[in-house]
């Protein structure tokens, strides 16, 4: 699932009201938008792996190794999206 797939679905789960406060950014929305722009700057270029029998998308950050490239920034609210809220969202 591709970022904009993510995004799509999430607009399609979620009302419009709660979906406005996630996907958005306080008053006329400057942040977010250079925010866009500074993240369009960059991409992931992925690596073909040739006779890897066995997936792993594990990685090292300085000290602390995760199952996975993704991580989740200190937020609130989740209960918005979520019934379960901030353990829904540790738990994945």
């Amino acid at each position: 699932m591709t970022l904009r797939e993510l995004h799509d679905a999430a607009r399609a789960a979620l009302d419009p009201v709660t979906y406005d406060y996630v996907a958005g950014g306080a008053g006329q929305e400057r942040v977010l938008a250079a925010n866009e722009r500074a993240f369009d700057r960059y991409a992931l270029l992925p690596r073909v792996l040739c006779g890897s029998e066995t997936r792993d998308t594990a990685v090292d950050l300085p000290g602390a190794p995760g199952a996975s490239p993704v991580v989740v920034a200190p937020t609130a609210f989740h209960r918005l999206a979520h019934r379960h809220g901030e353990r829904a969202t540790a738990r994945a």
